[in-house]
């Protein structure tokens, strides 16, 4: 199944390979290299996102939205939070962010094709760059199986909780704290997973879900900034 990583299964389809195979298929040490990997996956993540996400709805992350709020979706992917925000009719607008890739391109046709475009804001994010203005204050950000893909996940979440993202707002991650070794597309080592988690611990406070520390990471769960900024 195209949608399973479970040992043992392959995609039917792109020859049988899964994203391991993919990965390992060329040299992937480089910024370049690593982000010519997400282009290398092409149409397999997508399948594999709309897989994945099918029944989500991520109740909890929509109701963080205030009306007329802004979503930041880092990571984005096909953008599956911000395709069931726009479907609440919240009046609330989406920044949809990733790295040039078929999942983030596949995201902005969809919005178009139904009608969305004016309420989502798709920004193909190269290293160094960081989100235009007025867009760079956001009421919820959500970071989804990206945070362990980052090669320094501790300096972005700095830059979520100080710059990005609004006092008083909700962060929603499901990373894990320790425990999960690097390997293939998974760069976080167990010191940059708890370096992460410092980052968020100094701005935010844990409102939803269990500690990152529990077995497994514990799923989906939501931060919400304290108030105040570091000068």
């Amino acid at each position: 199944m195209l949608g399973q990583r479970t040992e043992g299964r392959r995609p039917l389809l792109f020859g049988g390979r899964t994203m391991e195979d993919i990965w390992a298929a060329k040299p992937r040490t480089t910024d370049a290299e690593i982000r010519e990997f997400y282009r290398d996956l092409g149409a397999w993540l997508v399948f594999r996102q709309l897989y994945r996400h099918r029944r989500s709805r991520f109740s909890a992350i929509i109701k963080s939205v205030p009306r007329h709020g802004v979503l930041l979706e880092f990571g984005c992917g096909v953008a599956p939070v911000a395709w069931r925000l726009m479907h609440r009719l919240l009046y609330a607008r989406a920044v949809i962010v990733d790295i040039p890739s078929a999942p983030i391109d596949f995201a902005e046709w969809r919005f178009r094709r139904a009608g969305l475009s004016d309420w989502v804001t798709p920004v193909r994010l190269e290293p160094g760059h960081h989100l235009p203005d007025p867009l760079s204050r956001v009421d919820v950000v959500t970071v989804l199986e990206t945070f362990e893909h980052l090669a320094n996940p501790a300096s972005m979440a700095a830059w979520i909780v100080n710059i990005q993202l609004q006092d008083g707002g909700m962060l929603w991650e499901d990373f894990i704290a320790v425990g999960a070794h690097p390997s293939g597309p998974d760069l976080a080592t167990d010191t940059d997973r708890l370096a992460t988690y410092r980052e968020i611990r100094s701005a935010c406070d844990l409102v939803s879900g269990v500690p990152p520390e529990t077995p497994g990471g514990g799923g989906i769960r939501g931060w919400r900034h304290r108030g105040w900024r570091r000068p």
